[in-house]
């Protein structure tokens, strides 16, 4: 069923009620135009009943007492008015924004068109820019799409193949040769990590959860992304492009980076425990303060590339670059 489809109404087959029922619902409404009637018309003559002031005058000020408090009350009805519908936008608003992410996560599975999981996608991140106490369920769901939406399969074609991969490569866990970009392999989980990736520029504040645990994004197209803080433990990164992206504090541990482009990545504190940097292009990239000592697959040519400082550690058999600070700055006193 179309999602704009309008449901017809179902006709009210209800008795109406007796008008004495429905002036009896409103007696409060009731009971408060009566009291204002009588202050109305009741006040303003004993307010000048003993001023001693001739009789026209009297009744001139009695007119003009009665005036102000019409004006009054009419000004009092225009404010209720103003707060009760205050009050009917926000809801109303709320429920659109309800209907549209319930729409936007039935989107999320379709597994036949492309286009709608799409759709979906990005209609989620409309309603983070437009409902900040949503942003926090929404980011979760973008995690969990990029984390069990399924990928394609690449075709296999290794009988075919006369020079067929070494066996070592494969199990250390480089990218097939035939292995097509995440863009092309999976277009809607490429899109699900943009909208991460852009989330601060697009809505003015870092992403409030990025749990990608054990994520499948072999050559994902990630460069420039605002990754401070994710939890990319384990992940499959391999071929993935990263360059410029921001990975400060970022946990890394036992991710598989190899081939994966990490120039001018800010990799400041990332716990890289166990992550696999075989063929890593980390030139300009920032280690400060890393720990490197149990990484695997790293070369001399990755380190004299990137910049690291006296915080940095590394693994043993390594040199620190002669072009790293030599010490630690710390702050004067």
């Amino acid at each position: 069923m179309p999602y704009n489809l309008l449901m017809p109404e179902k006709e009210d087959h209800r008795s109406p009620q007796p008008w004495w029922l429905l002036v009896w619902q409103r007696r409060w409404w009731i009971a408060l135009a009566t009291l204002f009637i009588l202050v109305w018309w009741l006040v303003p003559p004993l307010l000048y009943r003993h001023t001693g002031t001739p009789k026209a005058d009297k009744l001139e000020a009695i007119t003009d007492t009665r005036t102000a408090l019409l004006a009054g009350l009419i000004g009092v009805g225009a404010l209720l008015t103003f707060w009760l519908n205050s009050r009917v936008y926000r809801i109303t608003a709320q429920g659109h924004i309800t209907e549209r992410y319930t729409k936007a996560i039935d989107q999320l599975d379709d597994e036949k068109a492309l286009a709608v999981r799409l759709g979906g996608l990005y209609a989620l991140e409309r309603i983070a820019r437009d409902s900040r106490p949503d942003r926090v369920t929404i980011a979760e769901v973008l995690c969990a799409y990029v984390r069990t939406a399924p990928r394609e399969k690449p075709s296999a074609r290794r009988a075919e193949d006369t020079n067929p991969p070494v066996a070592d490569a494969a199990s250390a866990g480089a990218p097939a040769a035939e292995l097509p970009p995440l863009t092309v392999r999976s277009p809607d989980v490429q899109a699900a990590l943009t909208i991460l990736g852009r989330w601060r520029k697009r809505l003015g504040e870092p992403p409030p959860f990025l749990h990608l645990h054990a994520a499948d994004l072999q050559r994902a197209y990630l460069d420039d992304a605002e990754l401070q803080g994710a939890e990319l433990d384990d992940a499959q990164l391999q071929g993935a492009i990263l360059s410029g992206a921001q990975l400060q504090g970022a946990i890394l541990s036992g991710a598989q980076l190899q081939g994966a482009e990490l120039d001018g990545a800010q990799l400041n504190q990332a716990n890289l425990s166990g992550a696999q940097l075989d063929r890593a292009e980390l030139s300009g990239a920032r280690l400060d303060g890393t720990d490197l000592t149990t990484a695997a697959g790293l070369t001399q040519g990755q380190l004299d590339a990137a910049r690291g400082d006296a915080a940095t550690r590394l693994p043993d058999g390594l040199d620190r670059p002669t072009s790293w600070p030599a010490r630690e700055d710390r702050p004067i006193a």
